[in-house]
């Protein structure tokens, strides 16, 4: 089952303006909530994990472009960390799914920083310390609004 998202090749030039001009904390909630339903649904197929790295890059983008005035609040960077946390704990099922010469192959073509560490999932122990002991809160939180 596809988790409720859009295909990001599949966007208009329409819905890509309007995300752009959406402001930072609502694309992040918005981009949070797709990244969610990814992680959710890892059972999928290499295109739709390939889909939930690109996400995971937005996200990436907009907490790197956040300023003073734009500063994204700690709930949401929770949010980010809790997912990213559970995201490996499911490293296993993921680098099956995807498959590490599809990962290795996809990294190579988008020239992935290694800060980027989603990319690397097949090469790194650990991306955050202690991931494996986050306690997690229950779906609904990670994915509401504050």
């Amino acid at each position: 089952m596809m988790p409720d998202h859009e295909n990001a090749s599949e966007q208009t030039s329409f819905e890509i303006l309007g995300r752009m001009l959406m402001n930072p904390h609502d694309q992040l909630e918005k981009l949070l909530h797709t990244y969610y339903g990814y992680i959710a649904d890892l059972e999928g197929s290499a295109p739709e994990i390939l889909d939930m790295l690109f996400v995971r890059d937005a996200i990436q983008s907009v907490l790197e472009q956040s300023t003073p005035a734009t500063e994204m609040p700690g709930a949401l960077d929770s949010r980010v960390y809790q997912l990213d946390a559970l995201l490996w704990q499911q490293r296993s099922l993921f680098l099956q799914v995807m498959g590490e010469d599809v990962l290795d192959h996809a990294r190579g073509q988008q020239q992935s920083l290694r800060s980027h560490w989603w990319w690397y999932m097949d090469q790194i122990q650990s991306p955050i310390r202690g991931a494996e002991e986050v306690p997690l809160p229950s779906a609904y939180a990670l994915v509401s609004a504050d």
